[in-house]
Protein backbone atom coordinates (compact mmCIF):
# COMPACT_ATOMS: atom_id res chain seq x y z
CA UNK A 1 0.00 0.00 0.00
CA UNK A 2 1.38 3.41 -0.98
CA UNK A 3 0.92 6.57 1.03
CA UNK A 4 -1.67 8.94 -0.44
CA UNK A 5 -2.58 12.49 0.47
CA UNK A 6 -1.75 16.06 -0.48
CA UNK A 7 1.32 16.77 -2.67
CA UNK A 8 3.48 17.64 0.34
CA UNK A 9 2.49 14.59 2.45
CA UNK A 10 5.66 12.59 1.80
CA UNK A 11 8.06 15.45 2.55
CA UNK A 12 6.19 16.50 5.72
CA UNK A 13 6.05 12.96 7.03
CA UNK A 14 9.80 12.64 6.45
CA UNK A 15 10.35 15.73 8.63
CA UNK A 16 8.05 14.34 11.30
CA UNK A 17 9.85 11.02 11.07
CA UNK A 18 13.13 12.77 11.93
CA UNK A 19 11.56 14.36 15.03
CA UNK A 20 9.97 11.05 16.04
CA UNK A 21 13.37 9.36 15.73
CA UNK A 22 14.86 11.57 18.45
CA UNK A 23 11.79 11.08 20.64
CA UNK A 24 11.98 7.30 20.36
CA UNK A 25 15.75 7.36 21.03
CA UNK A 26 15.17 9.52 24.13
CA UNK A 27 12.65 6.97 25.44
CA UNK A 28 15.01 4.12 24.57
CA UNK A 29 17.88 5.66 26.56
CA UNK A 30 15.54 6.27 29.51
CA UNK A 31 14.44 2.63 29.35
CA UNK A 32 18.03 1.43 29.17
CA UNK A 33 18.89 3.41 32.28
CA UNK A 34 15.96 1.76 34.04
CA UNK A 35 17.19 -1.67 32.97
CA UNK A 36 20.66 -0.92 34.30
CA UNK A 37 19.36 0.31 37.66
CA UNK A 38 16.64 -2.33 37.95
CA UNK A 39 13.73 0.12 37.85
CA UNK A 40 10.54 -1.12 39.50
CA UNK A 41 8.47 -0.62 36.35
CA UNK A 42 10.82 -2.61 34.11
CA UNK A 43 10.46 -6.36 33.72
CA UNK A 44 13.05 -8.41 35.59
CA UNK A 45 13.41 -11.28 33.09
CA UNK A 46 15.37 -9.23 30.58
CA UNK A 47 16.45 -11.98 28.18
CA UNK A 48 12.93 -13.26 27.66
CA UNK A 49 11.53 -9.81 27.13
CA UNK A 50 14.37 -8.97 24.73
CA UNK A 51 13.41 -11.91 22.49
CA UNK A 52 9.72 -10.97 22.65
CA UNK A 53 10.56 -7.33 21.94
CA UNK A 54 12.67 -8.11 18.88
CA UNK A 55 9.99 -10.42 17.51
CA UNK A 56 7.29 -7.81 18.02
CA UNK A 57 9.47 -5.11 16.50
CA UNK A 58 10.06 -7.09 13.31
CA UNK A 59 6.39 -8.05 13.03
CA UNK A 60 5.07 -4.55 13.66
CA UNK A 61 7.63 -2.98 11.33
CA UNK A 62 6.52 -5.29 8.52
CA UNK A 63 2.84 -4.55 9.12
CA UNK A 64 3.38 -0.79 9.36
CA UNK A 65 5.61 -0.76 6.30
CA UNK A 66 2.84 -2.49 4.36
CA UNK A 67 0.31 0.11 5.56
CA UNK A 68 2.54 3.11 4.85
CA UNK A 69 4.47 1.90 1.83
CA UNK A 70 8.19 1.05 1.39
CA UNK A 71 9.12 4.73 1.07
CA UNK A 72 8.12 5.26 4.74
CA UNK A 73 10.19 2.36 6.09
CA UNK A 74 11.91 4.55 8.72
CA UNK A 75 8.58 5.88 10.02
CA UNK A 76 7.27 2.31 10.20
CA UNK A 77 10.29 1.26 12.29
CA UNK A 78 9.87 4.24 14.62
CA UNK A 79 6.17 3.57 15.18
CA UNK A 80 6.91 -0.10 15.90
CA UNK A 81 9.76 0.69 18.29
CA UNK A 82 7.72 3.43 19.99
CA UNK A 83 4.82 1.09 20.69
CA UNK A 84 7.13 -1.57 22.15
CA UNK A 85 8.79 1.00 24.41
CA UNK A 86 5.34 2.24 25.41
CA UNK A 87 4.43 -1.25 26.58
CA UNK A 88 7.57 -1.41 28.74
CA UNK A 89 7.27 1.86 30.68
CA UNK A 90 4.23 4.12 31.24
CA UNK A 91 6.42 7.22 30.86
CA UNK A 92 7.42 6.00 27.40
CA UNK A 93 3.77 5.52 26.47
CA UNK A 94 2.99 9.08 27.54
CA UNK A 95 6.01 10.44 25.69
CA UNK A 96 5.02 8.61 22.50
CA UNK A 97 1.42 9.78 22.70
CA UNK A 98 2.33 13.40 23.48
CA UNK A 99 4.81 13.56 20.62
CA UNK A 100 2.18 12.39 18.14
CA UNK A 101 -0.27 14.99 19.46
CA UNK A 102 2.12 17.69 18.25
CA UNK A 103 3.18 16.05 14.99
CA UNK A 104 -0.33 14.76 14.11
CA UNK A 105 0.63 12.70 11.02
CA UNK A 106 -3.02 11.62 10.59
CA UNK A 107 -3.80 15.21 9.56
CA UNK A 108 -1.10 15.08 6.89
CA UNK A 109 -2.17 11.86 5.16
CA UNK A 110 -5.87 11.85 6.01
CA UNK A 111 -6.78 8.71 4.05
CA UNK A 112 -4.23 6.34 5.57
CA UNK A 113 -6.00 3.95 8.00
CA UNK A 114 -2.89 3.29 10.09
CA UNK A 115 -2.20 6.96 10.71
CA UNK A 116 -5.88 7.64 11.40
CA UNK A 117 -5.83 4.92 14.08
CA UNK A 118 -2.71 6.26 15.81
CA UNK A 119 -4.34 8.71 18.28
CA UNK A 120 -6.79 6.10 19.55
CA UNK A 121 -4.26 3.24 19.64
CA UNK A 122 -1.50 5.23 21.36
CA UNK A 123 -3.99 6.72 23.81
CA UNK A 124 -5.26 3.28 24.79
CA UNK A 125 -1.69 2.03 25.01
CA UNK A 126 -0.83 4.86 27.42
CA UNK A 127 -3.84 4.03 29.59
CA UNK A 128 -3.10 0.29 29.55
CA UNK A 129 0.56 0.85 30.43
CA UNK A 130 -0.38 3.15 33.33
CA UNK A 131 -2.99 0.70 34.66
CA UNK A 132 -0.52 -2.21 34.46
CA UNK A 133 2.09 -0.22 36.39
CA UNK A 134 -0.52 0.73 38.99
CA UNK A 135 -1.53 -2.90 39.50
CA UNK A 136 2.14 -3.90 39.90
CA UNK A 137 2.81 -1.18 42.47
CA UNK A 138 2.60 -1.70 46.21
CA UNK A 139 0.66 1.51 46.83
CA UNK A 140 -2.87 1.03 45.47
CA UNK A 141 -4.53 4.02 47.13
CA UNK A 142 -5.00 7.08 44.94
CA UNK A 143 -5.57 10.47 46.55
CA UNK A 144 -7.06 13.29 44.52
CA UNK A 145 -6.26 16.91 45.31
CA UNK A 146 -8.44 19.96 45.03
CA UNK A 147 -7.04 20.87 41.65
CA UNK A 148 -8.02 17.49 40.24
CA UNK A 149 -11.51 17.75 41.73
CA UNK A 150 -11.92 21.21 40.18
CA UNK A 151 -11.00 19.78 36.77
CA UNK A 152 -13.38 16.85 37.21
CA UNK A 153 -16.12 19.31 38.19
CA UNK A 154 -15.45 21.48 35.16
CA UNK A 155 -15.47 18.48 32.83
CA UNK A 156 -18.72 17.12 34.28
CA UNK A 157 -20.36 20.54 34.07
CA UNK A 158 -19.21 20.98 30.46
CA UNK A 159 -20.84 17.63 29.65
CA UNK A 160 -24.03 18.67 31.45
CA UNK A 161 -24.29 21.80 29.28
CA UNK A 162 -24.51 19.63 26.15
CA UNK A 163 -27.99 18.50 27.21
CA UNK A 164 -29.24 22.09 26.91
CA UNK A 165 -28.05 22.54 23.31
CA UNK A 166 -30.14 22.05 20.15
CA UNK A 167 -27.85 19.15 19.13
CA UNK A 168 -26.86 17.29 22.33
CA UNK A 169 -25.66 14.19 20.47
CA UNK A 170 -23.23 16.15 18.30
CA UNK A 171 -21.89 18.15 21.22
CA UNK A 172 -21.40 15.05 23.37
CA UNK A 173 -19.47 13.38 20.55
CA UNK A 174 -17.26 16.45 20.29
CA UNK A 175 -16.80 16.44 24.07
CA UNK A 176 -15.53 12.86 24.15
CA UNK A 177 -13.41 13.35 21.03
CA UNK A 178 -11.61 16.41 22.42
CA UNK A 179 -11.89 17.57 26.01
CA UNK A 180 -12.43 14.18 27.63
CA UNK A 181 -9.16 12.95 26.11
CA UNK A 182 -7.33 16.02 27.40
CA UNK A 183 -8.62 15.36 30.94
CA UNK A 184 -7.56 11.70 30.75
CA UNK A 185 -4.05 12.68 29.66
CA UNK A 186 -3.80 15.17 32.52
CA UNK A 187 -4.60 12.45 35.05
CA UNK A 188 -2.24 10.00 33.35
CA UNK A 189 0.66 12.46 33.56
CA UNK A 190 -0.01 13.17 37.23
CA UNK A 191 -0.22 9.47 38.11
CA UNK A 192 2.64 8.19 35.93
CA UNK A 193 5.37 10.83 36.36
CA UNK A 194 6.87 10.03 39.75
CA UNK A 195 10.60 10.37 39.10
CA UNK A 196 12.85 13.23 38.04
CA UNK A 197 14.05 11.10 35.14
CA UNK A 198 10.53 10.74 33.76
CA UNK A 199 9.91 14.48 34.07
CA UNK A 200 13.18 15.13 32.24
CA UNK A 201 12.12 12.69 29.50
CA UNK A 202 8.85 14.51 28.89
CA UNK A 203 10.69 17.83 28.75
CA UNK A 204 13.02 16.43 26.12
CA UNK A 205 10.13 14.88 24.19
CA UNK A 206 8.30 18.21 24.25
CA UNK A 207 11.31 19.95 22.73
CA UNK A 208 11.76 17.46 19.89
CA UNK A 209 8.03 17.36 19.19
CA UNK A 210 7.75 21.14 18.96
CA UNK A 211 10.94 21.25 16.90
CA UNK A 212 9.27 18.87 14.44
CA UNK A 213 6.15 21.05 14.37
CA UNK A 214 8.24 24.20 13.82
CA UNK A 215 10.20 22.59 10.98
CA UNK A 216 7.03 21.39 9.26
CA UNK A 217 5.48 24.85 9.64
CA UNK A 218 8.53 26.58 8.15
CA UNK A 219 8.62 24.10 5.26
CA UNK A 220 4.93 24.60 4.45
CA UNK A 221 5.09 28.39 4.82
CA UNK A 222 8.39 29.12 3.11
CA UNK A 223 7.11 29.77 -0.42
CA UNK A 224 4.21 31.92 0.79
CA UNK A 225 6.33 34.07 3.09
CA UNK A 226 9.41 34.52 0.93
CA UNK A 227 7.95 34.50 -2.56
CA UNK A 228 8.56 37.64 -4.58
CA UNK A 229 5.84 40.16 -3.88
CA UNK A 230 4.55 38.22 -0.87
CA UNK A 231 2.09 40.08 1.34
CA UNK A 232 3.01 41.26 4.81
CA UNK A 233 0.08 39.20 6.12
CA UNK A 234 1.72 35.91 5.03
CA UNK A 235 2.63 34.12 8.24
CA UNK A 236 3.70 30.74 9.53
CA UNK A 237 1.10 28.00 9.09
CA UNK A 238 0.73 24.23 9.29
CA UNK A 239 -2.26 21.92 8.87
CA UNK A 240 -5.00 20.62 11.14
CA UNK A 241 -5.47 21.53 14.80
CA UNK A 242 -2.24 23.56 15.02
CA UNK A 243 -2.64 25.25 11.66
CA UNK A 244 -2.79 28.86 12.88
CA UNK A 245 0.42 30.84 13.44
CA UNK A 246 -0.69 31.97 16.91
CA UNK A 247 -1.39 28.39 18.04
CA UNK A 248 2.00 27.23 16.77
CA UNK A 249 3.75 30.13 18.51
CA UNK A 250 1.95 29.46 21.81
CA UNK A 251 3.13 25.84 22.11
CA UNK A 252 6.65 26.86 21.04
CA UNK A 253 6.83 29.46 23.80
CA UNK A 254 6.39 26.68 26.37
CA UNK A 255 9.52 24.93 25.13
CA UNK A 256 11.88 27.92 25.40
CA UNK A 257 12.25 27.78 29.23
CA UNK A 258 12.70 23.98 28.95
CA UNK A 259 15.56 24.48 26.48
CA UNK A 260 17.16 27.21 28.59
CA UNK A 261 17.09 24.94 31.62
CA UNK A 262 18.77 22.11 29.71
CA UNK A 263 21.27 24.58 28.27
CA UNK A 264 22.24 25.82 31.74
CA UNK A 265 22.72 22.25 33.02
CA UNK A 266 24.69 20.87 30.06
CA UNK A 267 28.21 22.14 30.77
CA UNK A 268 29.54 18.57 30.67
CA UNK A 269 27.11 17.27 28.05
CA UNK A 270 27.87 18.80 24.65
CA UNK A 271 25.11 16.79 22.95
CA UNK A 272 22.49 18.28 25.27
CA UNK A 273 23.96 21.74 24.68
CA UNK A 274 23.78 21.32 20.90
CA UNK A 275 20.24 19.95 21.10
CA UNK A 276 19.01 22.85 23.26
CA UNK A 277 20.81 25.49 21.19
CA UNK A 278 19.32 24.02 18.00
CA UNK A 279 15.82 24.18 19.46
CA UNK A 280 16.25 27.79 20.59
CA UNK A 281 17.54 28.88 17.21
CA UNK A 282 14.74 27.05 15.38
CA UNK A 283 12.12 28.46 17.75
CA UNK A 284 13.31 32.05 17.35
CA UNK A 285 13.10 31.72 13.56
CA UNK A 286 9.64 30.17 13.77
CA UNK A 287 8.41 32.82 16.23
CA UNK A 288 9.57 35.57 13.89
CA UNK A 289 7.79 33.95 10.96
CA UNK A 290 4.67 33.43 13.10
CA UNK A 291 4.48 37.19 13.74
CA UNK A 292 2.49 36.55 16.93
CA UNK A 293 2.32 39.52 19.27
CA UNK A 294 0.65 37.41 21.94
CA UNK A 295 3.46 34.84 22.02
CA UNK A 296 6.18 37.49 22.38
CA UNK A 297 4.26 39.28 25.14
CA UNK A 298 3.59 35.96 26.88
CA UNK A 299 7.25 34.96 26.88
CA UNK A 300 8.37 38.35 28.20
CA UNK A 301 5.66 38.34 30.87
CA UNK A 302 6.60 34.84 31.98
CA UNK A 303 10.23 35.81 32.47
CA UNK A 304 9.34 39.02 34.29
CA UNK A 305 6.82 37.14 36.45
CA UNK A 306 9.45 34.64 37.53
CA UNK A 307 11.94 37.46 38.25
CA UNK A 308 9.30 39.38 40.20
CA UNK A 309 8.48 36.45 42.46
CA UNK A 310 12.13 35.59 43.05
CA UNK A 311 13.32 39.15 43.69
CA UNK A 312 13.09 40.96 47.00
CA UNK A 313 13.10 44.31 45.19
CA UNK A 314 9.78 43.91 43.45
CA UNK A 315 9.33 47.59 42.60
CA UNK A 316 12.72 47.54 40.89
CA UNK A 317 11.63 44.62 38.74
CA UNK A 318 8.36 46.35 37.89
CA UNK A 319 10.25 49.51 36.96
CA UNK A 320 12.73 47.68 34.76
CA UNK A 321 9.89 45.79 33.09
CA UNK A 322 8.05 49.05 32.38
CA UNK A 323 11.19 50.58 30.87
CA UNK A 324 11.76 47.54 28.66
CA UNK A 325 8.17 47.64 27.42
CA UNK A 326 8.31 51.38 26.80
CA UNK A 327 11.56 51.09 24.86
CA UNK A 328 10.54 47.99 22.89
CA UNK A 329 7.05 49.13 21.90
CA UNK A 330 8.13 51.65 19.21
CA UNK A 331 10.17 48.95 17.47
CA UNK A 332 7.51 46.21 17.67
CA UNK A 333 5.90 47.02 14.33
CA UNK A 334 9.33 47.18 12.68
CA UNK A 335 10.13 43.67 13.86
CA UNK A 336 6.67 42.36 13.03
CA UNK A 337 6.22 42.46 9.28
CA UNK A 338 2.44 42.75 9.64
CA UNK A 339 0.98 46.05 8.51
CA UNK A 340 -0.79 48.46 10.83
CA UNK A 341 -4.14 47.76 9.13
CA UNK A 342 -3.76 44.01 9.65
CA UNK A 343 -2.89 44.50 13.33
CA UNK A 344 -5.81 46.88 13.86
CA UNK A 345 -8.26 44.45 12.23
CA UNK A 346 -6.91 41.59 14.35
CA UNK A 347 -7.37 43.55 17.56
CA UNK A 348 -10.85 44.78 16.61
CA UNK A 349 -11.96 41.26 15.67
CA UNK A 350 -10.87 39.86 19.02
CA UNK A 351 -12.86 42.50 20.87
CA UNK A 352 -15.90 41.54 18.80
CA UNK A 353 -15.39 37.85 19.65
CA UNK A 354 -15.11 38.64 23.36
CA UNK A 355 -18.19 40.86 23.35
CA UNK A 356 -20.15 38.08 21.64
CA UNK A 357 -19.04 35.65 24.35
CA UNK A 358 -20.15 38.02 27.10
CA UNK A 359 -23.56 38.38 25.43
CA UNK A 360 -23.93 34.61 25.34
CA UNK A 361 -23.34 34.19 29.06
CA UNK A 362 -25.60 37.15 29.90
CA UNK A 363 -28.43 35.42 28.05
CA UNK A 364 -27.73 32.07 29.74
CA UNK A 365 -25.58 32.57 32.87
CA UNK A 366 -25.97 29.06 34.31
CA UNK A 367 -25.15 26.73 31.39
CA UNK A 368 -23.98 29.20 28.74
CA UNK A 369 -24.62 28.25 25.12
CA UNK A 370 -23.34 24.73 25.75
CA UNK A 371 -20.11 22.90 25.07
CA UNK A 372 -18.85 23.46 21.51
CA UNK A 373 -21.68 25.85 20.56
CA UNK A 374 -19.81 29.19 20.50
CA UNK A 375 -18.99 29.05 16.74
CA UNK A 376 -22.63 28.48 15.77
CA UNK A 377 -23.91 31.15 18.18
CA UNK A 378 -21.29 33.76 17.32
CA UNK A 379 -22.96 35.52 14.40
CA UNK A 380 -26.26 36.00 16.22
CA UNK A 381 -24.41 37.56 19.18
CA UNK A 382 -21.80 39.61 17.30
CA UNK A 383 -23.99 42.71 17.17
CA UNK A 384 -24.25 45.23 14.40
CA UNK A 385 -20.93 47.00 14.88
CA UNK A 386 -17.92 46.84 12.59
CA UNK A 387 -16.96 43.25 11.74
CA UNK A 388 -14.08 41.91 9.67
CA UNK A 389 -14.93 38.19 9.89
CA UNK A 390 -18.29 36.49 9.62
CA UNK A 391 -19.83 33.05 9.97
CA UNK A 392 -18.66 30.43 12.48
CA UNK A 393 -15.83 31.82 14.60
CA UNK A 394 -14.22 30.95 17.90
CA UNK A 395 -13.82 33.11 21.00
CA UNK A 396 -10.05 33.72 20.62
CA UNK A 397 -9.77 33.54 24.40
CA UNK A 398 -9.56 30.41 26.54
CA UNK A 399 -11.31 32.22 29.39
CA UNK A 400 -14.13 33.75 27.32
CA UNK A 401 -14.77 30.41 25.62
CA UNK A 402 -15.15 28.63 28.99
CA UNK A 403 -17.45 31.40 30.24
CA UNK A 404 -19.63 31.53 27.11
CA UNK A 405 -20.05 27.78 26.71
CA UNK A 406 -20.30 26.55 30.31
CA UNK A 407 -21.75 29.59 32.07
CA UNK A 408 -20.64 31.09 35.38
CA UNK A 409 -20.45 27.75 37.32
CA UNK A 410 -18.22 26.14 34.71
CA UNK A 411 -16.06 29.23 34.42
CA UNK A 412 -15.51 29.38 38.20
CA UNK A 413 -14.52 25.70 38.30
CA UNK A 414 -12.10 26.22 35.42
CA UNK A 415 -10.53 29.29 37.06
CA UNK A 416 -10.23 27.44 40.38
CA UNK A 417 -8.42 24.60 38.60
CA UNK A 418 -5.97 26.96 36.90
CA UNK A 419 -5.30 28.86 40.14
CA UNK A 420 -4.56 25.62 41.97
CA UNK A 421 -2.01 24.69 39.28
CA UNK A 422 -0.47 28.17 39.49
CA UNK A 423 -0.05 27.75 43.25
CA UNK A 424 1.68 24.43 42.69
CA UNK A 425 3.94 25.98 40.09
CA UNK A 426 4.89 28.76 42.49
CA UNK A 427 5.75 26.25 45.22
CA UNK A 428 8.12 24.29 42.95
CA UNK A 429 9.57 27.44 41.38
CA UNK A 430 12.93 27.08 43.16
CA UNK A 431 13.55 23.57 41.83
CA UNK A 432 11.55 23.71 38.57
CA UNK A 433 11.72 27.36 37.44
CA UNK A 434 11.23 26.47 33.78
CA UNK A 435 7.85 24.88 34.49
CA UNK A 436 6.63 28.02 36.25
CA UNK A 437 7.84 30.38 33.50
CA UNK A 438 6.33 28.13 30.82
CA UNK A 439 3.03 28.00 32.70
CA UNK A 440 2.81 31.79 33.10
CA UNK A 441 3.80 32.38 29.47
CA UNK A 442 1.35 29.84 28.10
CA UNK A 443 -1.58 31.03 30.20
CA UNK A 444 -1.02 34.55 28.89
CA UNK A 445 -0.68 33.32 25.30
CA UNK A 446 -3.94 31.35 25.41
CA UNK A 447 -5.76 34.41 26.73
CA UNK A 448 -5.88 35.29 23.03
CA UNK A 449 -6.49 31.73 21.77
CA UNK A 450 -9.24 29.13 22.20
CA UNK A 451 -7.33 26.33 23.95
CA UNK A 452 -9.93 25.58 26.64
CA UNK A 453 -10.55 22.03 25.47
CA UNK A 454 -7.33 21.25 23.60
CA UNK A 455 -4.87 18.76 25.02
CA UNK A 456 -1.88 21.13 25.18
CA UNK A 457 -2.76 23.15 28.33
CA UNK A 458 -3.39 19.94 30.23
CA UNK A 459 -0.05 18.44 29.22
CA UNK A 460 1.79 21.41 30.73
CA UNK A 461 -0.44 21.67 33.81
CA UNK A 462 -0.11 17.91 34.32
CA UNK A 463 3.68 18.28 34.35
CA UNK A 464 3.42 21.07 36.92
CA UNK A 465 1.20 19.01 39.20
CA UNK A 466 3.42 15.93 38.78
CA UNK A 467 6.48 17.98 39.77
CA UNK A 468 4.61 19.31 42.80
CA UNK A 469 3.52 15.86 43.94
CA UNK A 470 7.07 14.55 43.63
CA UNK A 471 8.35 17.37 45.83
CA UNK A 472 5.55 17.39 48.41
CA UNK A 473 4.35 13.80 48.31
CA UNK A 474 4.43 13.43 52.07
CA UNK A 475 2.33 16.53 52.70
CA UNK A 476 -1.42 16.59 53.09
CA UNK A 477 -3.29 19.67 52.06
CA UNK A 478 -5.22 21.55 49.42
CA UNK A 479 -2.93 20.59 46.53
CA UNK A 480 -2.62 16.90 47.28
Amino acid sequence: MELTGSPYSFEVLQIESAALFFVVMSAAFATWNDFRTGGADVAQNRETWAVIGVSLFLGLTGAFCYALGPSMFLLAMELAFGMILAAVRPANALAFFICLQFLRPWEIAEENPLLLALPRVTGLLAIASAVAAYLRSDRKRTQLGRGQWFLIGFAVWALVTTFFTPTPGDQQKEFFDTFFRAVVIFFLIVSVIKKKEDLALLRQVYLWSVAGLATVSIYLSWDDIFREGGASTDRLHAVGTLENANDIAAVMVVGIPFALRRLSQSSRQPIVWIESAFFLALTLVALYLAQSRGAVVALAAGGLGWWLLRSKRKWLVIGIGAVIIACAAPFANEVLRRGAEDLDESGASRITYWKAGIKMVVKSPVVGVGFGRYPKEYQSNAGEGEQFEFGERTAHSTWILALAETGVPGFLLFIAFVISILRMGKRVMNTEPDLFVSLISYLIAISFLSHTYLIYPYILMGLVMAAYRMQYRSEKGWAM
